[in-house]
């Protein structure tokens, strides 16, 4: 899989979602597809702003996502959600009021961590996988 054709799973979407993202109303294609475009482009630019990659290297993405490939579907999940949540958002004290801080949280939890995901330590792991 290549960073422009990651994907969240309908099961990390729906979970503790279900209520309102149910099977009814977003069947598992639908929900997958669910805010995924604008969520995937501010994904690769909070990746592309904490690790120094250029526009134009799509190459490291795909290294990232090789070795990052879970912390990044659920980052992108949590994009998602929260996107969701802001464009249905009900008004203060609401759940889709507090579930949108809450994936706005969480992904911003997560994005905290990127700059780790340094290419040293990818470049590392190449070298030894070539010199085996």
């Amino acid at each position: 899989m290549g960073f422009s054709t990651i994907a969240a799973t309908a099961e990390i979407l729906r979970a503790g979602n279900d209520d309102i993202l149910n099977t009814t109303k977003y069947p598992n294609a639908t929900l997958i597809l669910l805010n995924q475009t604008e969520a995937r482009a501010q994904l690769e630019l909070d990746l592309r702003s904490a690790l120094h990659i250029s526009e134009t290297d799509t190459t490291t993405l795909d290294s990232i996502l090789t070795y990052f490939e879970t912390r990044l579907i659920r980052a992108l999940a949590y994009k998602q959600l929260e996107i969701f949540y802001l464009q249905n958002n009900d008004g203060e004290g609401t759940k889709t009021y507090m579930r949108y801080y809450y994936f706005h949280n969480k992904y911003n939890e997560l994005k905290t961590t990127f700059a780790y995901m340094n290419q040293t330590k990818i470049r590392n792991i190449e070298t030894i996988k070539l010199s085996k």
